[in-house]
């Protein structure tokens, strides 16, 4: 995963997040079964945050994996093109001169957002009790610092001085959360916006969860106490000013619009599963396209191979960028003029032959090397070497001059590109033997 893929799985993650959401509001909404509501949340939320990274797993999974033999790996992995530094530099810094400054910034918001969430946690769990009590399993603290009932973990804090009426029903509440592990599933939200705290649908998922813990504890209020009684007590506590709602916090209006309307509790059909599967499916290849990157290495394999007058072979490759180009390069910044020859003024040309194997393992024939058998089909790169000398003397050496200085030269040459990687000559998109014939002309000024 790079820094360019990060765009690309926020726009993955917005989309999926916008389409699950609305598949929530078109399945659910007038339903009163608050558990399907949480748990629809809940996939949703983790599935959209999944989705994008399916891809980016399924690379990073077939790369640690697939480990295979570096002669295998020469004919699997295409060639890389190495750009010219020159041509990157700018670019590269001004890219991550941004990244950088986009990673500051929402690293800052994060750090900030984990610690205002550490500070209010720290304040709701850490109360001066001035009176504990037990409530079946969970433990009620009574403290001057609570303003409004709430529940974290396996506790409700009350405040001192509720009237009876008003804390059991309170307490009717904060154990309907508890019981329904309402605490946790708010830990993972508000872990989800302390990293996406830029992000609005995370926003709108944490708030939309909250809604339900409050409707799905207010529903199992009303099986003990009354829903007039309940209302009234919603509206007294909004009212009061000493009492400040945490209790009957998140948007009252809804909440008492829930219990005048006592919704049904609705149950999903074939159709409202069929209309979730496909958008599920859409998600997943929607999130699963990647753009395929041009490569020029094998754009220009494909117009030699189709340009090739013989049968389609291609000519063994050298295994750092352009064949021909890095080739050469590479040659002309190892080979030298010996200094005999220079002082002789001995010129002429010596062959040398490199064969490449199927495993793109590469050898070379004895120096000088015997020319090409007519009717062969082989591949050729002519390389001039200049040397400059004081004296008028010339003598050309023959092609198959053995035992010169030219030829060692050659042979020193051949040795060193025996230690360069060699990609294999293909046929029809198969690896096989092939072989380069390299002229070497050596000529004086």
């Amino acid at each position: 995963m790079t820094y360019g893929d990060i765009p690309q799985l926020l726009i993955e993650l917005t989309l999926a997040w916008t389409v699950l959401l609305g598949c929530y509001y078109l399945l659910l909404a007038g339903s009163g079964s608050w558990r399907s509501h949480r748990r629809y949340l809940l996939l949703s939320y983790v599935a959209g945050l999944a989705m994008p990274l399916l891809p980016v797993l399924y690379r990073i999974g077939m790369e640690t994996v697939f480990v295979v033999p570096a002669q295998v790996l020469r004919y699997v992995v295409p060639v890389t093109t190495v750009v010219p530094a020159a041509a990157t530099g700018v670019a590269t810094q001004v890219g991550a001169d941004w990244w950088v400054v986009a990673g500051w910034i929402w690293g800052a918001g994060a750090v900030v957002s984990f610690v205002a969430t550490l500070y209010r946690l720290a304040l709701h769990l850490r109360p001066r009790p001035l009176s504990v009590g037990w409530e079946g399993p969970y433990r009620i603290v009574r403290s001057r610092e609570v303003r409004a009932p709430y529940a974290v973990f396996s506790r409700i804090y009350l405040p001192v001085g509720m009237p009876p009426a008003l804390e059991r029903t309170a307490l009717l509440h904060e154990t309907a959360h508890l019981r329904h592990g309402h605490t946790y599933e708010q830990l993972l939200t508000l872990l989800g916006r302390c990293l996406l705290w830029f992000h609005p649908l995370a926003w709108v998922y944490a708030y939309q969860l909250s809604k339900v813990h409050e409707f799905e504890a207010d529903a199992e209020v009303v099986g003990t106490i009354s829903r007039r009684e309940y209302g009234k007590q919603l509206l007294s506590a909004t009212l009061s000013q000493q009492l400040v709602p945490g209790l009957f916090s998140s948007p009252l209006g809804a909440r008492i619009n829930m219990l005048v309307r006592a919704l049904p509790e609705r149950r999903l059909g074939r159709m409202h599963y069929g209309l979730l599967l496909l958008a599920v499916t859409g998600l997943l290849v929607a999130c699963s396209i990647e753009e395929k990157k041009f490569d020029e290495a094998d754009w220009i394999a494909a117009v030699d191979a189709q340009q090739a007058t013989q049968p389609p072979r291609l000519t063994p490759r050298f295994s750092i960028g352009d064949a021909w180009g890095m080739l050469t390069r590479k040659i002309f910044e190892e080979v030298r003029y010996p200094a005999a020859a220079r002082e002789a003024g001995e010129t002429g040309e010596v062959l040398l032959k490199v064969n490449v194997d199927k495993y793109g393992t590469m050898t070379y024939n004895a120096v000088p090397s015997a020319p090409p058998a007519d009717g062969e089909v082989h591949h050729s790169l002519p390389i001039v070497v200049v040397g400059h000398t004081d004296t008028d003397r010339r003598r050309r050496l023959g092609t198959g001059t053995a035992g010169s200085s030219l030829a060692t030269e050659v042979e020193r040459m051949a040795d060193y590109l025996a230690t360069l990687d060699w990609y294999a000559a293909t046929d029809h998109d198969l690896p096989v033997d092939g072989s380069l014939y390299i002229y070497f002309t050596f000529t004086l000024e």
